[in-house]
């Protein structure tokens, strides 16, 4: 059997969408609770690590291929009749920044931010993780938030 262009091009699709990559989920932290983890177990989905930066916000991260991917992605549109409890499916690659953690510009941009020293306060763990979690959380990938902490 010759190997045409057209069949190498299917081929290289095939394997692309069902090769697995790691996605990450956010949203409201009751309706990521209640409605994306059951939906997500349903469809299979294992090994979904959980991840609460405060109560009002839920996110967890999982390995999948893209067709399942794109079946979690629409469902849980559908469920969120709101349209505000569900941010979305990302790949994680999204979380790539250009800038890095820095303690003491964290601990400064937190002296200065109300709403951070409220989420800081609702994390469980030592100041340092805390911090980076934070960063992770609220900075990173949030243009306002990386020009302030850039600032300092």
């Amino acid at each position: 059997m010759k190997l045409t262009k057209e069949r190498l091009k299917e081929l290289i699709v095939k394997e692309i969408n069902s090769a697995e990559k790691e996605y990450v989920i956010s949203g409201d932290y009751d309706f990521m609770k209640k409605k994306a983890l059951p939906v997500a177990k349903k469809l299979g989905i294992k090994n979904i690590k959980l991840y609460s930066a405060h109560r009002a916000f839920f996110e967890f991260t999982f390995r999948t291929d893209s067709k399942t991917f794109k079946k979690l992605n629409s469902a849980l549109k559908k469920l969120d009749k709101s349209g505000e409890d569900y941010q979305g499916v990302f790949e994680s690659k999204i979380y790539e920044s250009s800038i890095e953690f820095d303690e003491s510009k964290m601990k400064d941009l937190l002296k200065k931010d109300k709403f951070l020293q409220r989420a800081f306060k609702s994390i469980k763990g030592k100041e340092k993780e805390k911090l980076e979690k934070l960063f992770n959380t609220f900075i990173i990938d949030d243009s306002k938030m990386e020009k302030e902490y850039k600032k300092n």
